[in-house]
């Protein structure tokens, strides 16, 4: 006795799914419907494309698609102070620094309680990235990038420790002891003063080793831009 193929199987259109429903009513039924192979590759029949791109309109209008998804409802909504403490940026020129000083004195004993851990004694590197005391130049095989032999503003210390750091708790500090701390760093790579004061009119001012290794794209391309429409 043979059994019944799965595409003589009857089932009734009100125990189906909106979605199934519909493709059982253009033809397309899943149960047991089986694309066509060739070669490995699967084609659907020509004739049944307009009503498989029908079925898909009337899927994605369906309202059970258009109901949100719940997530796993992990984390909190960011609140305005949350935003407001994320969204500062600082410029080289000095743009977006706030009022605050601080020394290379004052920044070691910041630098103590809240970096060390990680970037060892005197910046030199531990499970974090060094941070002074470099070796080697850029162009050595491997190079070591340190603030003094690589950044090129000393305003990004700044901001970056700002923005960043400590690791486990960014935007712990305040600003005179980002003043401070940003000032020891500088200090510990030889640009500056242990006793030279860091604030928003020095910072800006101060010259990094590598201020020029970087290139200006965007200034060579604009040239480039303002010399051809001369040209023409």
């Amino acid at each position: 006795m043979s059994m019944p193929s799965h595409d003589s199987t009857m089932v009734s259109d009100e125990s189906l799914p909106r979605s199934d429903c519909l493709m059982r009513r253009l033809g397309l039924s899943i149960i047991g419907s089986r694309p066509s192979t060739k070669n490995g590759a699967t084609f659907v029949s020509q004739s049944k494309r307009p009503a498989i791109l029908l079925c898909l309109f009337l899927l994605l209008d369906d309202p059970v698609w258009a109901e949100p998804v719940n997530g796993p409802e992990l984390g909190k909504p960011a609140s305005k102070t949350l935003i407001e403490s994320w969204n500062r940026d600082v410029f080289p020129d000095g743009q977006g620094l706030p009022a605050g000083r601080g020394n290379a004195l004052q920044g070691k004993k910041v630098y103590q309680t809240y970096c060390v851990s990680c970037h060892g004694v005197e910046g030199r590197g531990d499970s974090a990235d060094e941070l002074a005391g470099a070796r080697h130049s850029l162009t050595d095989d491997p190079p070591d990038k340190t603030i003094g032999s690589y950044w090129p503003y000393a305003t990004t210390v700044f901001d970056f420790t700002r923005r960043a750091m400590p690791l486990d708790s960014p935007g712990i500090l305040n600003d005179d002891q980002l003043y401070a701390v940003t000032a020891y760093l500088l200090f510990l790579n030889h640009i500056i003063d242990e006793r030279d004061e860091m604030n928003a009119s020095t910072l800006p001012k101060v010259t990094m080793p590598n201020r020029q290794g970087f290139i200006d794209i965007y200034t060579d391309e604009r040239k480039r831009a303002s010399s051809a429409t001369t040209q023409q």
